[in-house]
């Protein structure tokens, strides 16, 4: 495990003022949330959006020193008390905790998927399958595909990205999961990262176990956790 990577990890998420989350840091920007606690076996860290004051800082950050990593499923000690010091500010819209992963070391991708560098040019191939994808084509590299018969059936894409490291972004249409194309395009999508000299990383939600598994078959190294309250 690696503090500085659960730190790469934040750091590409968002965009930064001051040291605190000014907005998501991807090319269609959004909110930031208001409140990320990271847990990992070797510390744990906190950070806030523009909209905190000081003196809720300091409370979240004193309530954050007493936490611990435990287990990647279990939540945070002081969940609610945190819910609750938020809540004071303004009603809480979202909650999201989940595990974040480093894809450190090389998985060949299955040798009987049809992978492409999704590019300007053939993102017509997203049509059929993945036509929310479209918009996403010119911002977002490394992009890619596994196909079935010429369509995007599964993409994986640097959603979020900093110098040092990239955010997978990860889809498989419906109709062809379960035949391993998220593993080859994650694995495909990785490599081509680690080839430009970043780190790929991989983060998913507490309750999506499948994403978890593909994680699991590419032999990613768990790094933390992430907790964030918007």
């Amino acid at each position: 495990m690696n503090e500085d990577l659960m730190d790469l990890h934040v750091a590409a998420l968002y965009r930064w003022q001051a040291g605190r989350m000014l907005e998501s840091n991807q090319w269609d920007a959004g909110p930031a949330p208001r409140f990320h606690l990271t847990r990992s076996p070797l510390g744990v860290r906190t950070y806030f959006d523009t909209s905190i004051d000081n003196e809720t800082v300091a409370a979240l950050q004193a309530l954050a020193a007493e936490e611990r990593f435990h287990v990647p499923d279990q939540s945070p000690s002081h969940r609610s008390r945190y819910e609750a010091l938020l809540a004071e500010l303004k009603p809480i819209e979202t909650i999201w905790e989940g595990p974040a992963f480093a894809l450190t070391s090389p998985v060949a991708p299955p040798g009987n998927v049809e992978l492409i560098d999704v590019t300007i040019a053939n993102a017509a191939c997203l049509e059929a399958y993945m036509p929310d994808w479209i918009p996403d084509v010119p911002h977002r590299r490394p992009f890619v595909a596994a196909m079935v018969d010429g369509k995007a059936a599964a993409v994986c894409a640097s959603v979020r990205m900093s110098s040092a490291a990239h955010e997978a972004g990860v889809e498989t249409s419906p109709a062809f999961r379960k035949r391993s194309l998220a593993i080859a395009v994650v694995a495909a999508w990785a490599e081509r990262v680690r080839a430009a000299g970043a780190i790929p990383l991989y983060s998913t939600s507490r309750e999506n176990v499948a994403s978890q598994a593909v994680a699991a078959r590419l032999g990613a190294e768990l790094i933390g956790t992430d907790f964030h309250i918007s």
